[in-house]
């Protein structure tokens, strides 16, 4: 899925400081968002309001590849990799994207840690992604049972408890498709894009259903065609999670979201740092978060673009991408690219 985040600011004033952050969502991107700043050198003060009624409360998925570039760097910013290396399943890595006859574009191998064979992209179980994010959070910073109603015009939050808070700095939202956050900032409402989903889980696949658990390889397999698709994905208890596939379909969400939490912290951060020696914090801050959301939405637009004719149509976009952050973008487009979309044409021609 793709991170929300919808920052609203309030004027700061210099005696306030240090600043008063509230993160709306306790998701992958909110918690990751909030160990950054915590773990700062600034004294930053965050709180998460998640709606949920604890870290248990439902059942949490299935399983996230993270990239080098950004979830992974995001992890290792807030001082998370080794805990993450714990968990990370590197044999996951295979991975087949098909079409629905499974004719075969990609098939990637399983791989060991540290590998040449190995993507740089390991699993993780999304529970265990978010068992250590929040385990990594000071006691008392999420606070659950928190449904957001509405954020009003002075940004105070308005929860179904009937309870209210206010005096932010800066409100963040990380609370999804449905975000009560984003009306302050845009009239836009979630509108119905054509696609539906459906999930069920295979427990003990290797003998419930040993032809899947072969295709699947310990891996993932994902065939779609006619703007459809299905998603095969083993968890790391050896149960198969099969479900249809949300967009985009780029394997990209969470990395997408903690790339979004990693350059807005820098930003807090930064926006702390200058306030230190200025009394004009409100133009730091301002100006630092609008960087931010220019940015978030260039990367979410390329990733978007994945989604169109999926696979056949963009599998060469999806291809280089995935290998830019490797090779450089030097080497993927001037070496690269030219074989890639060679293949592809007499593939497509074949096939």
């Amino acid at each position: 899925m793709l991170s929300s985040s919808c920052p609203t600011r309030r004027e700061i004033h210099p005696q306030e400081m240090p600043y008063n952050i509230a993160i709306v969502g306790a998701g992958p991107a909110g918690s990751v968002l909030a160990r950054l700043l915590l773990n700062s050198d600034k004294q930053i003060k965050v709180t998460i309001f998640e709606a949920e009624a604890g870290i248990d409360f439902r059942s949490q998925g299935g399983s996230l590849d993270l990239h080098e570039k950004t979830g992974q760097a995001a992890l290792k910013a807030a001082g998370l990799f080794d805990e993450f290396l714990k968990w990370a399943r590197y044999d996951g890595e295979a991975m087949k994207i098909a079409d629905k006859k499974l004719l075969c574009y990609i098939k990637q191998g399983a791989a060991k840690k540290g590998s040449v064979s190995s993507t740089g992209r390991p699993e993780i179980d999304r529970p265990k992604l978010r068992e250590l994010l929040f385990n990594s959070l000071p006691a008392g910073t999420v606070q659950w049972n928190k449904k957001l109603r509405k954020v009003d015009d002075s940004l105070t939050l308005h929860f179904a408890d009937g309870s209210t808070q206010s005096g932010f700095d800066l409100i963040v939202g990380a609370d999804g498709a449905w975000s009560k956050v984003r009306p302050l900032l845009s009239n836009v409402q979630p509108y119905y894009s054509g696609i539906a989903g459906h999930q069920m889980i295979i427990s003990d696949a290797e003998k419930n259903a040993p032809d899947l658990y072969e295709m699947v390889n310990r891996g993932s397999l994902f065939s779609f065609s006619d703007s459809k698709s299905i998603m095969s994905q083993q968890m790391g208890d050896g149960c198969i999670n099969v479900s249809t596939w949300s967009t985009p379909f780029a394997g990209e969400g969470v990395n997408l979201a903690f790339a979004d939490a990693m350059k807005l912290a820098e930003l807090i951060i930064s926006a702390a740092s200058t306030t230190e020696q200025s009394s004009d914090q409100k133009d730091t801050l301002d100006k630092n978060v609008k960087t931010f959301e220019q940015d978030m939405f260039k990367r979410a637009t390329e990733t978007q673009q994945l989604t169109v004719g999926a696979p056949r149509k963009g599998i060469e976009k999806y291809i280089l991408r995935a290998v830019s952050g490797e090779l450089g973008t030097l080497v993927t487009n001037i070496v690269l690219a030219p074989i890639v979309y060679t293949w592809f044409f007499f593939f497509k021609l074949i096939y």
